[in-house]
């Protein structure tokens, strides 16, 4: 009876040891370290997190986050045997880095590795709607809308732009240089639009930025499509032939890199510079777009048997939507 009890007592502490983790050999040393965190991010509040978990002996993970510059935290402790987390705790414009980390009673795991993600604006996810084509010139014309109306380029050379990136922005030689694009047929018969585009070193007196036209259109006052351009130290706009375009103040810094946009809404046609309004003007265009042939930077197209007037100087960032811009989406581009 005696060696019963025994056996059974040590039976129990057997148990118990185990359970404890003392005799369990899963429990002798850390746990393997996590591998291949991920992350996705379809809002700016949630960051969704995945990764491999390799260790058979874990309690649990340690979720770690750190915004923009600062040191990690720990931010949630899970059970064991997970392998994805939402974040519901991100907000709009932040750099994000994680790592996890495994750990079970003899310690911690190595840090898996590190992933980072940028939460959108919502400025930027704005700006997504109603964008026919971007240019960003990043080295060449292609369009980054994702509408595939990719510029080719004649003549012009590529520069640095506003944050001194090289090749980043192009150089018009407001003689013989443009970026051919694709007709931009969707602004055929709009009644709004906006043109928003980066300028300086203005040679030419004047010159179209962007032009949307057609060929010999014959006579004052027809709708060949629609004209940005400078003239004499303001930026102009037009859809009505040979006369009368609407302007805006004088840039005062043609040295310096300056945004505009181009606000056309039927008649009317609003002119930002730098994100403030510099002239809102009415009644003097058509109360649509007309019916271009040709699209082009840099230049626009035939005009009363002649070429259009070329641009001198250097643009960058062009874009053009089939909508009215607000002052809240000007002003964010003026500052990005």
């Amino acid at each position: 009876m005696r060696n019963v009890i025994i056996l059974i007592t040590t039976a129990l502490l057997f148990c118990s040891c185990l359970k404890s983790g003392l005799i369990n050999p899963e429990n002798r040393t850390p746990p393997l370290p996590p591998e291949s965190l991920s992350l996705k991010s379809s809002t700016p509040n949630q960051v969704d997190l995945t990764w491999k978990d390799l260790s058979p002996n874990e309690l649990g993970f340690k979720i770690e986050r750190k915004k923009n510059n600062e040191s990690f935290v720990l931010i949630q402790t899970t059970v064991p045997d997970v392998q994805s987390y939402q974040d519901k705790t991100t907000t709009a414009g932040n750099t994000y880095t994680y790592r996890i980390i495994a750990f079970n009673k003899k310690g911690n795991s190595l840090p898996s590795n590190e992933a980072t993600i940028k939460t959108e604006d919502p400025a930027v996810a704005l700006l997504r709607i109603g964008l026919l084509a971007y240019y960003p010139f990043a080295g060449n014309a292609i369009d980054s809308s994702g509408n595939n109306l990719n510029g080719s380029v004649f003549a012009a050379t590529l520069t640095a732009d506003r944050f001194n990136r090289s090749n980043n922005a192009y150089n018009f030689n407001g003689i013989s240089s443009y970026i051919q694009l694709p007709l931009l047929q969707a602004l055929n018969s709009l009644s709004t639009a906006s043109f928003s585009f980066w300028v300086r070193n203005i040679t030419s007196n004047q010159g179209a930025i962007i032009g949307h036209w057609g060929n010999s259109n014959g006579g004052v006052g027809v709708n060949a499509g629609f004209v940005v351009g400078h003239s004499s130290g303001s930026i102009t706009a037009s859809n009505y032939s040979g006369c009368c375009a609407p302007t805006s103040s004088r840039i005062s810094s043609n040295s310096s890199w300056n945004h505009v946009v181009v606000v056309y809404e039927s008649s009317r046609v609003n002119f930002y510079i730098n994100g403030i309004l510099s002239n809102s003007v009415s009644g003097k265009l058509n109360t649509i777009i007309g019916s271009a042939t040709s699209s082009f930077i840099g230049r626009r197209n035939t005009d009363f048997n002649r070429f259009g007037d070329y641009f001198g100087g250097q643009i960058d960032d062009v874009r053009i939507y089939r909508k009215a811009l607000s002052l809240q989406e000007i002003i964010y581009l003026s500052k990005n």
